[in-house]
């Protein structure tokens, strides 16, 4: 199989756990408007990759994509999911944002895959609750937090939270530069920066110090070119559209990123 990621913290840690478990490969990554494809798998300026062999994650892709995914797609209830998405998150909607998974795509590919994570050290748990701030989740509402423990079998990797406070996960962000974000260059490489979120700047992924506890989480060396694939990103609110069937527009991806706001990309 070949995986589309997204262009972030948790994107990249989802692919590489895919490519160390699975034995997976990271094809290309997707930022809500192109694709950055590893021109490994162009020849002739032709794709090598069947759309059989494809998987989005951390992508939340609309049709019949199949794709590994925790973003909420919808706005209504009545709305209609992805069949082909595997996302524990498709009964939520605006009217019930708050009872959410909100966790790292990363945490579910984990849970799928029966990783033991009784092997994992405190800083390395600790980390992963780090991707997508999903350790937020357990400060906001511990019961809707112990809920998904429950439902996802990872009460091993949520031991860390008898032990350690809030500012405690927010220094592991930092350090680790969970935040940041993967770009390309100039040259068709991969790299990343910081960026600044909810106020506050995130530093650059730290791909040095993550090794140190993860070996196999990196960035792909290869080089990479830009697709412009025809898709137009759009912000919008909930209170002016009810519904993403609303859209005038062959609709490619579609996420809320909080109760009353969200964005799309159309063809």
């Amino acid at each position: 199989m070949k995986v589309i990621w997204n262009n972030d913290g948790d994107g990249i840690f989802s692919a590489c756990f895919l490519e160390q478990f699975k034995g997976w490969k990271p094809f290309a990554y997707y930022d809500f408007n192109k694709m950055v494809t590893d021109t490994t798998y162009i020849i002739d300026g032709k794709y090598v990759v069947k759309n059989s062999e494809v998987v989005y994650v951390d992508v939340a892709v609309e049709g019949k994509r199949r794709t590994i995914d925790m973003h909420i797609t919808k706005i209504s209830q009545d709305d209609k999911t992805n069949p082909n998405s595997l996302n524990p998150n498709h009964y939520i909607s605006k009217v019930n944002y708050t009872q959410k998974c909100a966790w790292a795509a990363a945490i579910a590919i984990l849970s799928y895959i029966d990783f033991d994570f009784s092997t994992l050290t405190d800083e390395q748990k600790m980390i992963i609750w780090g991707l997508d701030s999903s350790y937020l989740s357990y400060f906001f509402d511990k019961n809707i937090f112990n809920k998904w423990v429950e439902f996802f079998g990872v009460q091993e990797l949520a031991t860390v939270f008898n032990t350690y406070e809030k500012s405690d996960f927010e220094q592991v962000q930092y350090t680790y530069g969970l935040q940041g974000m993967i770009h390309i260059n100039q040259d068709g490489y991969l790299y990343t920066v910081g960026c600044r979120k909810r106020g506050k700047w995130c530093p650059a992924i730290n791909f040095e110090a993550i090794q140190k506890h993860f070996p196999y989480v990196r960035l792909p060396q290869n080089k990479h070119v830009i697709e412009d694939i025809g898709l137009q990103p759009m912000k919008f609110e909930t209170t002016y559209l009810k519904s993403k069937h609303d859209i005038d527009g062959r609709v490619f991806s579609f996420a809320l990123n909080g109760k009353n706001h969200g964005q799309y990309s159309i063809r």
